[in-house]
């Protein structure tokens, strides 16, 4: 029996039976005069415990911190954003949770480095990232991660591209970095950053995921691949290029990693440079492994779940369940996400208690099963957030 967490979704609608969540719609166009905020930070500071907030296309600069306050903070359909500075989350109290999808999170490029862009601190509470592509520092004197997390137990990371800062004359900073905390990651890639060098050295590139003390790290269908080393020689003369970056790095005992349908992949060495036959740096290691634990789970065929994201009352909306043909498929529901690990399930459950199930159906032969669906909103609600997953059985 497989749960399998990468379907989990955030639905502005009313799934089946889910009660009513308490809380408004609020808008965010900067073009639009007629919409609730023109700005993302402004609408986070005026929402209250529960709300949506919807943004629409446009490209904004701002650092919004989330602050104990559980929110939905969506792309809207159709529509593409990007925010250039940041999103932080911290000390989100147990039971609350923050849903942060479809918004691409830039760091506006400086020699000096900055925060990264997206950080969670903190919190106890459940913080979902969501498709999303987050960037790094361009060519950073100190080359910062892409995502950092610390002192937290429930962060979820779904289909995210991650790279990690480009030093300008250091090594190449990581994609992800977690201290004292549980990162659940599906369906994701990570690149380390590129190394940088000065006139008489080359750097090494940036680890794709950098697990120090209490850092924990469940990754289920995604990649890990550490960044290219700087450049080899200058003008001053020949000199070896960078080492790659590692794919996976542990650096402490308590440092632990559960890895399912995942590659780790170590960077490759840094070119010569133009015109030089400079000797290249080795290739970076799949996993350096400095102090802690790796464990590859059973091997599993890969299952999916996507459902569509969001939803408008009484407009029909897809749910696909992809498996292998002949398995059973169920779908389980909540009002809102949750973690709770489950070793001997492959994977933790995502959905806060208590949970509905439904049967799905048996995954036919193509190895996808659709689920057409119509949502209906009740009178006076105006949001529903729906979170969603799989459940599936081999016979």
């Amino acid at each position: 029996m497989n749960l399998d967490p990468r379907p989990l979704l955030p639905l502005a609608s009313l799934l089946l039976a889910a009660a009513p969540l308490a809380g408004q719609v609020l808008v965010v166009d900067d073009t639009d005069p007629g919409a609730d905020f023109s700005t993302i930070e402004g609408a986070v500071a005026a929402a209250a415990e529960g709300d949506v907030i919807v943004v629409r296309d446009g490209t904004y600069s701002a650092f919004v911190t989330i602050a104990d306050k559980a929110l939905t903070l969506i792309e809207d359909a159709g529509h593409s954003v990007t925010l250039f500075g940041q999103i932080k989350v911290e000390g989100l109290t147990a039971g609350k949770q923050v849903i942060v999808r479809g918004i691409d999170v830039r760091a506006d490029d400086s020699p000096f480095g900055g925060p990264a862009p997206i950080e969670v601190e903190s919190c106890a509470g459940t913080v979902w990232i969501e498709d999303g592509f987050f960037p790094g520092f361009s060519l950073s004197n100190i080359a910062p991660q892409s995502i950092r997390v610390a002192n937290s137990s429930r962060v979820v990371i779904v289909r995210a591209n991650a790279y990690g800062s480009s030093g300008l004359s250091g090594d190449g900073g990581p994609a992800l970095t977690i201290d004292n905390a549980a990162v659940f990651l599906y369906d994701s890639e990570l690149l380390g950053g590129l190394g940088g060098g000065d006139i008489l050295s080359s750097k090494t590139g940036g680890p794709a995921a950098a697990l120090g003390t209490g850092g924990f790290l469940y990754s289920a269908g995604s990649t890990l691949r550490g960044g290219t080393g700087g450049q080899g020689g200058s003008i001053f003369g020949c000199f070896e290029s960078g080492a790659g970056g590692p794919g996976l790095l542990l650096t402490d005992a308590s440092a632990a990693a559960d890895l399912i349908d995942t590659q780790t992949l170590g960077g490759d060495p840094g070119p010569s440079d133009p015109g030089m036959s400079c000797p290249l740096g080795p290739t970076g290691p799949a996993r350096e492994i400095v102090a802690g634990v790796v464990q590859d789970l059973t091997p599993d065929l890969p299952h999916g779940f996507t459902a569509t994201s969001p939803a408008s009352a009484g407009l029909p909306f897809t749910m696909t369940a992809a498996a292998t043909p002949g398995e059973l498929a169920w779908v389980a529901y909540s009002t809102a996400p949750n973690v709770l690990y489950l070793p001997n399930f492959l994977g933790p459950t995502l959905l806060q208690q208590p949970a509905s199930v439904v049967f799905a159906g048996l995954i036919p032969a193509g190895g996808t099963l659709d689920l057409p669906a119509t949502i209906q909103l009740p009178p006076g609600v105006l949001a529903q957030r729906i979170a969603l997953q799989s459940v599936f059985l081999a016979p």
